[in-house]
């Protein structure tokens, strides 16, 4: 493993549909095992906020960026040997810069979250296709995984449940994968779901009954692994209040573990 974090740069990439993405890109010292798409939080969004999100695209360099656990999540995943691409899924909102954690207060919840409300996860896959063909264009050969935290939590299942090149999907918290709709959805590639036992965000009987509709996948190429934590909603991010720092490390090496036998190994289950 080498001894020193690689550094990370941003770059604008291109979406199929025209869109630009910033996305923070941090390469590994070494020939990537794997590719990691990692996607980021959204602290809370504002259902209901129909404000227009059609706007002129924003400037080069005021697009919107990565939050700093976001950017050090990806640093962590290089020093592992993976090549890590964090597309700013705000990139579709106004314009902004880097934000710190609690982000919806203030301005930057007129800048960054509202005007995301309107716009469907759809779009926002775009953005993850984005950063993945740029992925295999410095690793050709290299399976695919995504991680996700909160909302990024939540576009991972979307994506793991949409996207068929995935070879791996890990989601932290993912608000909104308990609703009746997104538990419905089968995923394409094994997933790693890390749930907290807190009831603020993710009602416990949501999270139940996701356990309960994905029970029957644990022996498929489809499997859905599901760790429940004894802990609060954001227990990975220093700065929430729910930041756990001894449950972040052992969540982490379980993240590792998944994503070493799914995406470098190679692992799948008849």
């Amino acid at each position: 493993m080498p001894d020193a974090t690689p550094l990370g740069h941003y770059i604008d990439l291109t979406a199929s549909d025209g869109g630009v993405v910033r996305s923070y890109v941090v390469r590994p010292a070494s020939a990537p095992r794997a590719l990691l798409v990692v996607l980021q939080h959204m602290d809370q969004r504002m259902p209901g906020w129909e404000g227009a999100a059609n706007r002129p695209p924003a400037l080069a360099d005021t697009r919107p960026g990565v939050n700093p656990h976001v950017r050090q999540m990806a640093e962590a995943f290089a020093t592992q040997g993976y090549l890590a691409i964090a597309p700013s899924t705000f990139s579709r909102g106004r314009s902004g810069t880097h934000y710190g954690y609690r982000f919806e207060q203030g301005r930057w919840g007129q800048r960054l979250i509202r005007p995301m409300e309107p716009l469907p996860s759809t779009a926002i896959m775009l953005d993850i296709e984005a950063a993945v063909a740029h992925g295999r264009k410095l690793a050709p050969y290299a399976q695919i995984g995504v991680v996700g935290y909160c909302w990024g939590g939540l576009l991972a299942w979307e994506a793991a449940c949409s996207l068929g090149y995935l070879s791996a999907a890990v989601c932290h918290y993912g608000g909104g994968m308990e609703s009746p709709a997104q538990r419905e959805r089968q995923p394409l590639c094994p997933v790693l779901a890390h749930f907290p036992t807190d009831s603020r965000w993710m009602a416990p009987a949501g999270i139940e009954a996701f356990q309960a509709a994905h029970r029957s996948e644990l022996a498929s190429a489809r499997a859905v692994e599901i760790r429940v934590h004894t802990g609060r909603y954001g227990f990975m991010q220093p700065q929430h209040t729910g930041y756990d720092a001894a449950m972040a490390l052992r969540v982490q090496a379980q993240t590792l573990g998944f994503l070493q036998q799914r995406l470098v190994d190679g692992v799948s289950i008849a």
